[in-house]
């Protein structure tokens, strides 16, 4: 998998973000939806690799070439999902309709007790899962998130909702796995993002994705393995306008597997995440939100 996602420079400065973040709080999501016109224009036009990525995407997905109306859904999507995580992060969703697949997942094992490793990707929005709440679905949840890659976004996002510095965990650290097994322990949800492998040389497996074999990483499948953790597909898939659809699907089989075994798992694992992906994004193709060479 191209490892390009870490070397793009970002685009937008702190001031671009902050001046969103303000207009679309103080002038509401209509003004918000307004300004994403005239700001994906600009990136479909000065935005060539992006674009480029957007089209081999497109065709895999869409089973034709793309129209130049598909790139501009592609991004516009993308910007919609962006905005939309201002008003998931500071509370003011109410605007916001989210339809729940799944829930009786969460709330089973949260009733029992326990917590998972909710497995998501560069899919939709993961903020999403912010609107629970007023589903009476529980969710204590924790994010394993770089807070070093995009660090204006960064910024930007704790701003908007400081419990998101205080729980999220850092990837790639010595204390990394401790940390996800406490909060395990505790009976929370620990996500993350399976689609990119978090540091050059990762291991990956080729599975069968879009009709490529495609290079995904092993950790996050390992870290649940290794943890006995449950695993459940998370995607807020956006579906226009303000639609939202949450789904969660359960991965693993509930089963505590033995050492020698563990391999030829994450691998099972690793298979059912990808033919899920696939089978949600077929559904809603415009969610997808790697803009970059992702099978070279």
């Amino acid at each position: 998998m191209s490892q390009d996602w870490r070397a793009q420079r970002e685009r937008s400065n702190t001031f671009t973000l902050w001046l969103i973040r303000t207009l679309a709080l103080h002038g509401g999501r209509r003004l918000g939806r307004f300004l994403l016109y005239p700001i994906t224009a600009y990136y479909v036009l000065t935005a060539p690799a992006s674009r480029r990525a957007s089209r081999d995407y497109l065709t895999r997905i869409l089973d034709r070439p793309p129209r130049l109306r598909d790139t501009w859904r592609h991004f516009f999507s993308f910007a919609s999902v962006l905005l939309d995580r201002v008003f998931f992060l500071s509370g003011r969703d109410r605007g916001l309709e989210v339809e729940i697949h799944g829930a009786d997942i969460v709330q089973s094992l949260h009733a029992a007790g326990r917590g998972a490793i909710l497995v998501g990707a560069h899919v939709g929005s993961f903020d999403a899962a912010r609107a629970l709440g007023r589903a009476r679905v529980e969710l204590p949840l924790r994010v394993l998130m770089d807070l070093e890659h995009n660090p204006a976004i960064t910024r930007l996002l704790h701003a908007l909702n400081p419990d998101v510095a205080a729980t999220s965990i850092q990837p790639g650290r010595v204390d990394t796995a401790l940390r996800v097994q406490e909060a395990l322990d505790a009976g929370e949800f620990v996500g993350l993002l399976a689609d990119r492998a978090a540091e050059v040389g990762d291991s990956c497996l080729e599975v069968n994705f879009l009709g490529t074999p495609t290079p995904l990483p092993l950790n996050p499948m390992r870290l649940a393995a290794a943890l006995h953790a449950p695993v459940i597909l998370f995607l807020g898939m956006y579906q226009g306008g303000n639609r939202y659809v949450l789904h969660f699907e359960r991965l693993d089989d509930d089963r505590a597997v033995p050492r020698r075994e563990r391999s030829t798992y994450v691998q099972t694992l690793l298979q059912r995440y990808a033919a899920s992906l696939e089978t949600e994004l077929r559904k809603a193709p415009y969610n997808w939100f790697n803009f970059y060479d992702f099978w070279a």
